[in-house]
């Protein structure tokens, strides 16, 4: 079983540049593995086991809010390498201080497919693709409408045994074609445990 914490970036109307964004992610990434320095290595996994579940939480609190649920399966092609899909669910809520007008709560649904290889030790890379369906605030007349936005999120992590065949992910990622309507921040910050 695997539950993710998701961690999301609240200020998203606050611009970087590119670069600026990039460096971030890196050196976040390079701080999480320095400061894991007495990390077990993967191998502590119970990796015979092919199919495993789980599931993934988030929150983000302030002018936007997100809650997430997310279930998941997963399969090991092999020791280092897996693949899964989930589902997700999140109420997300936009308060506006300024034009009361705008603020909105909606729910958003969709899919997702994963991509988790271990590349040395306790080290692994990420990939994900999903597809969110909510509703958008039409800026000028306040009108709901659905939409939907497809998330490819591409990143890596960390795993830390915690004894029983228990796993600890750290992970950032990133979202590679952040669309206007994605509900993420980058980087996105994943807390994870597998059982």
């Amino acid at each position: 079983m695997s539950v993710n914490l998701i961690i999301f970036v609240p200020d998203k109307n606050k611009k970087m540049s590119i670069p600026a964004k990039l460096f971030k992610a890196l050196f976040s990434l390079l701080l999480m593995v320095l400061t894991t320095s007495a990390i077990v290595a993967q191998p502590d996994a119970d990796t015979t086991k092919k199919t495993y579940y789980g599931g993934s939480f988030g929150a983000q609190f302030g002018n936007e809010t997100a809650l997430e649920l997310s279930p998941l399966i997963g399969y090991r092609v092999t020791q280092n390498f897996s693949v899964g899909a989930g589902i997700s669910y999140i109420y997300y809520s936009y308060t506006n201080p300024n034009y009361a007008f705008l603020n909105y709560h909606t729910s958003i649904y969709g899919g997702r497919v994963f991509a988790k290889e271990y590349v040395y030790s306790y080290i692994f890379g990420y990939a994900e693709f999903e597809i969110l369906n909510l509703e958008r605030q039409n800026q000028l007349t306040g009108d709901l409408h659905r939409v939907t936005t497809a998330n490819p999120l591409v990143g890596g992590g960390i795993s830390q045994a915690m004894g029983g065949g228990a796993l600890m992910n750290l992970m950032i990622l990133w979202d590679v074609n952040p669309d206007v309507a994605s509900p993420y921040t980058n980087p996105i910050f994943r807390i994870g445990f597998t059982f």
